[in-house]
């Protein structure tokens, strides 16, 4: 495990039998990666939406 600042990273590598149970990536969107980015991302949008234009 990496720590950088308050952000966790935690490297496993997984076996070929936990790949094999899973459907293929078809978009970018199934990234389960990038789920939770977007999904920060927009946290971050509501949390700043009300911030002074100058703010931002």
């Amino acid at each position: 495990m990496r720590n950088f600042g308050k952000i966790r990273i935690t490297l496993r590598s997984q076996g070929s039998e936990d790949r094999m149970k899973r459907p293929a990536t078809k978009s970018f969107q199934d990234l389960i990666v990038w789920q939770k980015a977007h999904q920060f991302v927009l946290s971050a949008y509501r949390q700043s939406e009300n911030f002074p234009n100058w703010k931002k």
